[in-house]
């Protein structure tokens, strides 16, 4: 037969001669094979969803090695899920038949009930991604979503309590951090993530430090701010404003606190604590510039600003602290008699006495601040490894003073938690361990204080993002609810 007998033939381009083709026409498919097919698509884009594709697909492929060569069922092994994928996609599809709480079941067992169906499906979605190590398994957004889905997501940041629950307490005996510090980061987890950023690019020394610095210079700024606003409300006072006696009076009982008498002319200081004669001169210049002070607002600022600046810079040796101590004294001294012999500086004092007592509450917890030099900033920056186990007054007044000096609290000590939760190390050889301590010590290889730090921030984003879906999904059926999940783990 030649090739011109040939009918509807297409010629192929090849190397050699042109091979031809006869075109053989597809006949239609039925209805019902029509059907077959599209019901297995179906079925198989169902598995897929459902998670138990790579067990459909191990399935397959034992099945199709039945009967062929060794090499044919080594070129099979290869393109079949690993054993992880495949455990990971049983757990999944396993998921979606787990039985729900049951009718009547109490709030607390249907979060749980849900908590753990979640886990199952992040736990064996995860296990199916071949870039991820066992170890970096962790609850993900299906375990937020069953948890939560009992109640609807009906309080704002629920979501995060209930993640919380499950794993800030073993989160907290692993990490070596208090629970107030994960809390800190669930409910702010934005900030948490900037931080993070913050802390990979500069280290957490950089935001230790910038912290203490925050601290110290606060301090510094309310004083610097009150004292101004004091030494400008007195500039307005006038010889009329002031009740000379009231003045005299209480400028007395200071001095009669430190022994100040005249004795054959001279004056003697008999309550000072300090002994050179230096220090003993400029004290009674003090004093007597006090005592016969123009009661005036100029005269009276210049002789607070010169009582202020007459104290040591530096005072380390008994002699200077006294002298200081003195000098503070008869700085109130001043400022009380003022105050108590006119009402017109009533409300710039209440400020000032106001600032003064924060400044010094802070002082209190995070050490005395004089110089803002390199010692202070290293002493406030230890306290600060404390602020989550401030308790009473303490944490209200740290609040208190951020707010005053222009900084969010909430910013500040999230900034801090994740700063303390990524630094942490465990020490060895400890003695007493406990609980927690022990499973650090186990664990510390797979689950680190930085991976609790990263769980708690994506379980306060994933939270504060799905609050506004789950409102509305009160009631929600357990197979509906899974379905729910499924999806968001496909999109996530």
């Amino acid at each position: 037969m030649k090739i011109t007998d040939l009918k509807n033939y297409k010629v192929l381009p090849g190397v050699y001669s042109p091979v031809s083709v006869t075109q053989q026409t597809q006949p239609k498919k039925s209805f019902g094979e029509n059907f077959v097919d599209t019901a297995l698509n179906t079925g198989t884009n169902i598995t897929n969803f459902l998670g138990g594709k790579a067990v459909a697909d191990t399935f397959g492929s034992e099945l199709a090695k039945i009967g062929k060569s060794q090499q044919e069922k080594d070129i099979i092994s290869r393109e079949q899920p690993g054993i992880k994928e495949t455990i990971g996609s049983g757990i999944q599809l396993g998921a979606n038949f787990l039985p729900g709480a049951g009718v009547g079941a109490s709030l607390a067992t249907k979060i749980a009930v849900g908590a753990a169906t979640g886990l199952a499906f992040d736990v064996g979605s995860q296990l199916q991604d071949k870039d991820k190590k066992i170890s970096d398994i962790h609850p993900g957004i299906g375990t937020l979503v069953g948890g939560v889905l009992p109640v609807g997501g009906a309080v704002i940041g629920l979501g995060a309590k209930i993640i919380g629950r499950l794993f800030k307490g073993l989160g907290s005996g692993l990490s070596g951090v208090s629970t107030k510090t994960i809390d800190t980061i669930l409910e702010n987890p934005k900030v948490a993530q900037e931080v993070t950023n913050a802390i990979a690019k500069e280290g957490g020394s950089k935001i230790l430090e910038k912290n203490a610095k925050q601290i110290i210079n606060g301090v510094s700024t309310i004083r610097q701010q009150a004292r101004k606003a004091f030494g400008e409300g007195l500039e307005t006072l006038s010889e009329t404003d002031i009740a000379p006696k009231t003045f005299r009076d209480s400028v007395q009982k200071t001095l009669d606190k430190y022994g100040v008498f005249i004795e054959k002319g001279k004056k003697v200081l008999s309550g000072v604590e300090f002994t050179d004669p230096k220090n003993i001169a400029k004290a009674s210049e003090l004093i007597d510039r006090l005592s016969n002070v123009k009661l005036d607002g100029k005269s009276l600022r210049k002789l607070a600003d010169d009582i202020e600046n007459s104290a040591f810079k530096v005072a380390t040796s008994d002699e200077r602290l006294s002298y200081n101590v003195f000098v503070k004294d008869l700085s109130t001294a001043l400022k009380d008699s003022i105050s108590a012999s006119t009402p017109k500086l009533s409300e710039i004092n209440k400020a000032f006495s106001q600032d003064m007592q924060l400044v010094e509450a802070v002082e209190d917890i995070f050490g005395k601040v004089d110089y803002k030099n390199l010692s202070e900033v290293v002493k406030a920056s230890k306290k600060l490894e404390a602020l989550f186990a401030q308790k009473g007054l303490a944490p209200d007044v740290i609040d208190n003073f951020l707010k005053r000096i222009g900084i969010n609290p909430s910013d500040f000590k999230v900034s801090e938690a994740v700063r303390q939760i990524t630094d942490k190390t465990t020490g060895g050889n400890t003695k007493g361990l406990t609980f927690g301590e022990i499973m650090q010590q186990v664990t510390s290889s797979v689950i680190t204080p930085q991976l609790i730090r990263d769980i708690s921030i994506k379980t306060g984003i994933a939270d504060k993002a799905l609050t506004p879906l789950l409102k509305s999904l009160k009631g929600l059926s357990p197979a509906l609810q899974k379905t729910l999940i499924q999806a968001l783990l496909q999109v996530q």
